[in-house]
């Protein structure tokens, strides 16, 4: 599960994916279903993982589906929730 907050400044986070090429991120509100493809800047830290930043607009105490694409190949999977509670005291 990767952590975000509700803020309009970038957010960085890492992840080790099927592929080392991607070029989309759809993220998916699970209380709305509306789903949002995400403007991503990425980087290899290392071998295997990767790091994306972007902007995203979200709600505070939801849970959103993200995907990472390469093409319409899924790259990741993954569940998001948006706090901005400190994650050691969640």
């Amino acid at each position: 599960m990767i952590i975000l907050n509700k803020t309009t400044d970038p957010q960085t986070f890492s992840f080790i994916g099927r592929s080392k090429s991607f070029d989309s991120l759809y993220i998916t509100d699970e209380q709305t279903g509306v789903t949002t493809e995400v403007t991503i800047d990425s980087f290899t830290s290392g071998d295997y993982i990767d790091t994306i930043t972007a902007v995203f607009s979200l709600v505070e105490d939801r849970y959103y589906n993200l995907e990472i694409k390469n093409g319409s190949d899924v790259v990741l999977k993954d569940k998001v929730f948006c706090t901005n509670q400190a994650v050691s005291t969640y």
